[in-house]
């Protein structure tokens, strides 16, 4: 394969190559330029991507290591941020964002040129300069009016990014009793486990026991709120 380089001007990306490259100066790499950030022209970026990263210490280790450790030695692994932002574990956050949404359209457009919307992602998340997109919002009722924010495709992608590192070790440290967002459980066995309890406590205190319903008022639109210094 030719080798690519900077040099080409608009021919700088992620499929163009430099033809004309003499034998000796042939190499594997790929000029890629990030479409959202221009300090690669200044020289502080990466001169070409050997893209993908299929191995080495870019390479996510199976999900099953970090059930090995708790919660708190994962957070604190100086290794976190590179298994999170690792190519592979990108590869499988994509598959896993755009499961059962593969015809909406902006996941056609962001899969119209996947391999170089992939590596400028993941880019971006390697050099501290990724930011989070400006969220859809809608209101739906359920049965009261709710606002939802939907966030774009590539933060989707960079959420299961996220999820798939840090979920393992925490979902160990979970007591049982919690249903909402976690595999195996939901909102039909919260149900049956809260009718089990009623059951429990009416033998054990009569017409005397009840139930306690709390909910933290727009939890999702306000988390700032929980945040402490």
């Amino acid at each position: 394969m030719n080798g690519g380089n900077w040099s080409n001007g608009a021919n700088a990306g992620l499929f163009y190559l430099n033809v004309n490259n003499d034998p000796s100066n042939a190499n594997s790499n790929i000029g890629a330029r990030l479409a959202m950030d221009d300090t690669a022209r200044n020289g502080a970026a990466t001169a070409a991507l050997a893209a993908p990263y299929p191995s080495g210490s870019r390479s996510c280790p199976p999900v099953g290591e970090c059930e090995q450790a708790g919660a708190g030695q994962v957070l604190a692994s100086a290794d976190l941020f590179g298994r999170i932002t690792a190519w592979d574990n990108l590869i499988a956050a994509w598959r896993e964002a755009r499961r059962g949404k593969r015809n909406r359209p902006e996941v056609r457009a962001f899969e119209h040129d996947l391999e170089a919307n992939l590596i400028n992602l993941h880019e971006h998340l390697l050099r501290g300069t990724w930011r989070p997109g400006e969220p859809r919002r809608f209101w739906v009722r359920d049965p009261k009016w709710r606002e939802i924010t939907a966030p774009p495709f590539p933060d989707r992608i960079v959420h299961h990014a996220l999820v798939r590192v840090v979920e393992p070790p925490f979902e160990r440290r979970f007591i049982h009793d919690s249903y909402a967002c976690r595999r195996g459980k939901g909102t039909h066995l919260a149900v049956q486990r809260t009718q089990a309890f009623l059951r429990r406590a009416k033998r054990r205190w009569g017409d005397a026991a009840y139930i306690v319903k709390i909910d933290v008022k727009s939890y999702f639109v306000a988390p700032e709120i929980f945040i402490t210094a």
